[in-house]
């Protein structure tokens, strides 16, 4: 059979051909070829502040979750842990009973880790993510630490309450953290497990009370072995004030040994375009950065990819690819234009919006009403 190729000298030279079905005959997908959204209840938290007050007499509450502060660079995620926003403060608490953290005159706190992730994120404009458990730890330091220094002796990681929606597209992280009791503080534990990040670089700060790093880095290693690990600078309480110098000039030093997003190659840039042909239209896309785009690009490479589309919940296109991608899903909420893998083995391309855990393919650039 002939296959006609369309080719662009500004982008790959593959084209994806989506092939919708018939107006009026929409060939809906089966009801069961998605389950339904998992409907869930209210969280039951148990015995789970038992794992904080067995160590320190105080009581925890359930904290409130701090949503991400999007930065100008997108591929930089700067991810701090801090007793700021993680620590349930009351009126009258001065400094004294909050070393680690700044109480202001209008009772407003500021935690030292805090601080070093907001001057990393004026420098490299990138996402501000709060690390924040469950349930919050003790107003006093000494309390906290105990707290901290219980859970890691018991293997105890405690369930966070903040989440990221996408990691795929942070190239780079800063991952600023407290050293508590002469290790890497078990909330920051707790964010390592949780998500993967093979192929990135990690950049440590650390705040302490004069312990350095201690065994922080080893440990970050050993939760991340795909990832690469280098180490930043650790601020200690008594050298706050005039850290901000120090901070910025390591920053400047780490910049300085990469290269930036304005130096990637034109052929890099290029090749992470592709032509989509719906019916007698074509438009442009761009793609993400991953294994599936990776594994698709090579199909296209070989020729055009027909895909046969039918409409789904009056919001997506959706068609067999015919073989399997690697995933890397995560919870994403969609808007017109989007293009996803599915299950592993089903294009979707959006015209709506939803809710659920796909892979990013990519995004149409030039849609229009």
């Amino acid at each position: 059979m002939n296959r006609k190729k369309f080719l662009l000298p500004t982008v790959m030279t593959a084209l994806l051909v989506f092939l919708l079905t018939a107006c009026g005959g929409k060939g809906a997908v089966a009801d069961d070829m998605r389950p339904a959204p998992e409907v869930t209840e209210p969280a039951q938290t148990g015995g789970a502040a038992e794992a904080y007050t067995k160590y320190a007499d105080y009581e925890p509450v359930q904290a409130v979750p701090a949503e991400l502060i999007p930065g100008t660079n997108h591929n930089v995620l700067i991810a701090y842990f801090s007793r700021s926003g993680n620590t349930n403060i009351a009126d009258g608490v001065d400094a004294v009973s909050s070393a680690s953290l700044t109480v202001n005159e209008d009772g407003s706190t500021l935690g030292n880790t805090e601080q070093i992730a907001g001057w990393i994120a004026e420098i490299t404009g990138g996402d501000l993510f709060l690390i924040q458990t469950e349930y919050t730890y003790p107003v006093d330091y000494d309390q906290t630490v105990e707290v901290g220094e219980g859970q890691d002796i018991d293997g105890y990681h405690p369930n966070l309450i903040s989440h990221l929606e996408q990691v795929e597209q942070y190239d780079t992280v800063y991952l600023v953290y407290p050293i508590w009791h002469y290790t890497l503080s078990v909330p920051t534990v707790a964010f390592l497990d949780e998500y993967d990040f093979s192929g990135k670089t990690i950049y440590a700060f650390a705040a302490n009370a004069g312990s350095r790093f201690a065994d922080s880095i080893e440990k970050i290693q050993a939760a991340e072995p795909e990832a690469t690990v280098i180490e930043g600078i650790s601020v200690s309480q008594r050298e706050m004030d005039g850290a901000k110098d120090a901070v910025s000039a390591k920053i400047q030093e780490l910049m300085e040994e990469v290269p930036s997003m304005g130096e990637t190659s034109e052929k890099e840039q290029t090749a992470m375009k592709m032509n989509v042909q719906v019916g007698t239209y074509t438009f442009t896309a761009t793609l993400e950065d991953n294994d599936a785009v990776r594994e698709l690009t090579e199909m296209m490479q070989a020729g055009p990819v027909t895909i046969n589309m039918s409409d789904y919940s009056g919001f997506e296109k959706v068609g067999p690819l015919g073989k399997s991608l690697t995933t890397s899903n995560s919870q994403t909420v969609t808007t017109a234009g989007d293009i996803v893998l599915y299950n592993g083995n089903n294009i979707v391309m959006f015209y709506g919006s939803n809710s659920w855990s796909y892979t990013r393919i990519g995004k149409i650039d030039d849609l229009t009403d």
